[in-house]
């Protein structure tokens, strides 16, 4: 089987792409025909190109966006009484996400097969990860597949929310601290060049603060690409070395230890990580279950063992509660809240509601954070500037005698 993308007209006459499943392009051309369709344009998708696609920076986001969409349509689609291989094939064809498109193709051939829809969907781990394939097997289980893809889209909708809320917070110091980047490079390689040797023709000694500045433009101007090759080959370095488990265990406790930036991480994943607790069990993932999906979620390895830990206890018959408030990630409150959940049967309000508490701490400590760093940067680039710019003024008033 290969996947083809066709160009064709319905009927009407109106225009009708998208991506299908079959043996060879002439397959394709008849699958069409049955369709309905007069197929104007058969071409076959090359796998490597949609792989190299996956690789692009932003990609993950915007596959997220576009399984978001997607559950909810074919949410509104199973309820309305629309059944699932048509609701896929529909899907795929007016779906803009090309690899997506590909994906729910294969997807609708698997499960004419005789395949599940969880099982089919697990085989695209880029667009559906453990969580939303444990929720959809659950659906599978209990034959609400129409309110677990309701709830599903909400789920993925906030989680988005909530990701965006801590990513959007730092956009504007990290384009605050390019832009430091980029003027200490363009003054080293373009302006100090241009401006040395004027000053340096006269003879007289300079002042120590303009020796320095010419020294450090020298610097960049002769050896700034051997220190972007040294920068990259020490990344390349550092992420392969970081594969190893000691390595990452170590970098990744570190990260969640970190001053500042520490506690706003991990109270961001102890959201995320809440939520989609309570989701699953809403669903109808069975907790131990549901604790291996978090640990597979985890974007921590730290983080990743500890829930191992925590699941392996549960399973030896100890409270989930009781384990929590002795786990060195979560905070307190958050075994305090779950006994709160066991003993009144409604664990998964709970964590919903204790979602919901981590992640307004995240939005307020991301919002105190920034009020330090923005003035802090603003004034630590209006410093360089005022070095350099105070640097040559005071050379040139005095060579000129002023």
């Amino acid at each position: 089987m290969a996947s083809f993308r066709y160009k064709a007209a319905d009927a009407q006459g109106a225009a009708v792409a998208g991506v299908l499943v079959a043996d060879t392009p002439e397959d394709a051309r008849a699958r069409l025909r049955q369709m309905g369709l007069f197929p104007e344009r058969v071409d076959l998708v090359g796998r490597s190109a949609m792989r190299w696609r996956e690789r692009l920076p932003g990609t993950r986001v915007r596959n997220a966006a576009a399984v978001a969409i997607l559950t909810r349509q074919c949410a509104v689609l199973l309820a309305s009484g629309v059944p699932l291989t048509d609701a896929l094939q529909l899907l795929a064809r007016q779906t803009e996400h090309k690899g997506l498109a590909l994906a729910l193709m294969e997807i609708w051939e698997s499960v004419n097969a005789g395949r599940s829809f969880a099982d089919a969907l697990s085989t695209y781990p880029q667009f559906f990860d453990r969580s939303y394939v444990g929720m959809i097997a659950s659906g599978e289980r209990s034959g609400t597949m129409d309110v677990v893809l309701s709830r599903l889209a909400e789920f993925l909708e906030r989680r988005r929310m909530m990701q965006s809320r801590v990513s959007t917070a730092f956009i504007y110091p990290a384009i605050l601290v390019l832009m430091v980047i980029a003027l200490l490079t363009f003054l080293s390689v373009y302006v100090l060049p241009t401006i040395a040797p004027l000053l340096k023709q006269t003879g007289r000694p300079l002042p120590l603060s303009t020796e320095l500045l010419f020294i450090l433009g020298a610097g960049v101007q002769h050896a700034g690409l051997w220190l972007l090759l040294l920068l990259a080959i020490a990344g390349g370095v550092f992420f392969s070395v970081r594969k190893r488990p000691a390595v990452r265990d170590a970098v990744d406790l570190a990260l969640l230890r970190a001053p500042l930036f520490g506690r706003i991480w991990l109270k961001s994943l102890v959201a995320r990580l809440t939520m989609s607790f309570s989701t699953l069990l809403r669903t109808g993932v069975p907790a131990v279950e549901a604790l291996e999906v978090l640990q597979g979620m985890a974007p921590n390895a730290a983080l990743r063992d500890e829930l191992a830990s925590i699941r392996a206890d549960v399973m030896e018959g100890k409270e989930i509660s009781a384990r929590l408030s002795q786990s060195r990630f979560f905070p307190p409150m958050v075994g305090y809240m779950v006994a709160v959940g066991e003993r009144s049967g409604n664990l998964a309000d709970v964590l919903e509601h204790v979602s919901n508490a981590y992640d307004q701490e995240v939005e307020i400590a991301s919002r105190r954070l920034l009020a330090i760093l923005e003035p802090a940067l603003v004034l630590m680039m209006a410093g360089v500037v005022g070095f350099i710019a105070m640097s040559l003024m005071v050379t040139i008033l005095e060579l000129s005698h002023i």
